[in-house]
């Protein structure tokens, strides 16, 4: 335990990443733009690339210990065959929680399966573990 009043505060990903986003515009910017701007994405759909996220995760400590998380942002582009963004959406940590995966069906991980579902996998499993905790 630290006696320090200096927040105990762990980023994952970029910060502001809400902010750094408004100023990707749809059917303007294209991918060199948004690599200048936010770096290489975190994950992108194979074998296209046309699907990439970015992430923001801020965590912090409580005086016990105890690991909090205070932000929890997902930003998903979409880029059309050209490369120029078509769609972007970003998720806070309220969204991601309302998130509903259908656990009916196991699907093998050789089998080719959409960026959105992979990636909504993951981050379902992650947000799982850190509540577990």
């Amino acid at each position: 335990v630290s006696c320090s009043l200096t927040p105990n505060v762990k980023l994952s990903g970029l910060a502001n990443l809400e902010k750094k986003q408004e100023s990707l515009t749809v059917g303007v910017s294209n991918k060199n733009d948004v690599i200048g701007y936010l770096g290489e994405a975190i994950l992108k759909d194979h074998p296209d690339n046309n699907s990439w996220a970015y992430l923001e995760i801020l965590e912090g400590k409580n005086i016990f210990g105890k690991t909090k998380l205070i932000k929890n942002n997902i930003l998903l582009l979409s880029f059309n065959e050209r490369g120029v963004l078509s769609d972007k959406r970003i998720l806070n940590i309220n969204d991601i929680k309302k998130l509903e995966l259908d656990q009916d069906i196991t699907i093998s991980k050789a089998s080719t399966d959409s960026f959105s579902s992979k990636f909504f996998g993951r981050v379902k499993k992650r947000f799982q573990n850190r509540n577990i905790n």
